[in-house]
C-alpha cells in the first residue's frame, strides 16, 4: 500500500546479558539446541503438534536438545528426558529471548514474534503457518536459505501433522550438513 519493501538492513543489536548463562540450552559436547515457540497470541495460529515434533526431534537426535520457550506456559507433562528437554514456557522474558534465540541451531515457532526474531538475527527459522500468508507475513527475507516456512493445508493448523513438518524440518536441516 506504501510501496515500502520488507527489508532488513544494518545489525540487530540488542543488550548483552552478562550475567545470563544459558548453557543448560546445549546438548551433549556443546550442540546448539532447537528452540521451539509453540504458542501464539492468536489460537487459531496456535498448531498443535510441537508434543508430537519434539518426540521425532528427540529420537533423531540424541545430542541434540530442545527448548521450549515463550511468554505463556505450555505444560509438557515431564514426557522428555531431561537431559534432552527444557520448558521455559511461562519463563522467557524479553531480556533473555535474544540470548536465547541467538544460542540456537534452529528456532521452529508458529507465525508470532520470536520466529521474526530469529529471522531478523539470521539464526535458521521454520516458521508454521495457518491462516496467516507467509508472503506477507514473512519470515524475511522469504528467500533466505536460512527461513524455511511450512503453511496448513487450506490455512487450516488442524490439518497439518507433525510427521509433515518434522519431514520438512529433516529437508531443511539436511541443506546445512
Amino acid at each position: 500500500m506504501l510501496g515500502a519493501k520488507p527489508e532488513l538492513r544494518g545489525t540487530l543489536k540488542f543488550r548483552e546479558v552478562d550475567s545470563l548463562n544459558l548453557r543448560f540450552a546445549d546438548g551433549r559436547g556443546g550442540a546448539k539446541p532447537i528452540v521451539m515457540f509453540p504458542d501464539s497470541r492468536r489460537a487459531e495460529k496456535c498448531w498443535g503438534g510441537f508434543k508430537q515434533l519434539t518426540e521425532m526431534v528427540l529420537r533423531e537426535d540424541k545430542s541434540r536438545k530442545v527448548v521450549w520457550a515463550g511468554s505463556n506456559y505450555v505444560h509438557d507433562r515431564s514426557a522428555y528426558p531431561p537431559a534432552q528437554f527444557f520448558n521455559l514456557t511461562g519463563n522467557t522474558s524479553l531480556v533473555s529471548l535474544p540470548a536465547l534465540i541467538k544460542r540456537a541451531d534452529w528456532v521452529i515457532s508458529n507465525d508470532s514474534g520470536p520466529m521474526h526474531l530469529a529471522a531478523a538475527l539470521g539464526v535458521k527459522v521454520m516458521g508454521i503457518f495457518g491462516p496467516t500468508d507467509p508472503r506477507l507475513f514473512g519470515p524475511y527475507p522469504l528467500n533466505a536459505p536460512s527461513n524455511v516456512v511450512v503453511q496448513a493445508p487450506v490455512g487450516d493448523l488442524k490439518l497439518l501433522s507433525a510427521k509433515d513438518v518434522y519431514s520438512r524440518f529433516q529437508k531443511a536441516r539436511a541443506r546445512f550438513k
